[in-house]
């Protein structure tokens, strides 16, 4: 917790939670860490902003990841990984599920400053 007072504010959570807070903002919230038995659990991020586009974009994803089917459950395993070329770069987060297919989620940054998001899936 020494480290977490370094960067910001913390407050008591419910239950086995602490709520991490911006350290010069009277209500900026940054996410929360979960203890079980002493240890960190979990952490968990407030990640903010997007708007309609990151709304349907994380839903073309779920509506994908559903296949057609009213829920999906199964394991994955991810890879994920970065591609630097002239002029930009590209950051990959890859899903490969037992039957082979794949979803691979992109988001490609140019040096001037544009931006875009994909998701293709190969079967």
């Amino acid at each position: 917790m020494a480290l977490v007072e370094k960067c910001c504010r913390s407050k008591p959570g419910g239950g086995d939670s602490v709520w991490l807070l911006e350290k010069l903002v009277d209500v900026g919230f940054i996410g929360w860490i979960e203890f079980k038995d002493g240890r960190v659990s979990s952490l968990n991020a407030d990640v903010k902003g997007g708007g309609k586009d990151a709304a349907d974009f994380v839903t073309a994803f779920y509506r994908c990841l559903l296949d057609g089917q009213p829920t999906a459950r199964g394991a994955v395993n991810f890879y994920a990984y970065s591609m630097e070329a002239t002029g930009g770069s590209a950051r990959f987060i890859q899903l490969t599920f037992p039957n082979g297919r794949i979803l691979r989620i992109s988001v490609n940054a140019a040096d001037n400053g544009q931006s875009g998001t994909s998701l293709e899936e190969f079967r």
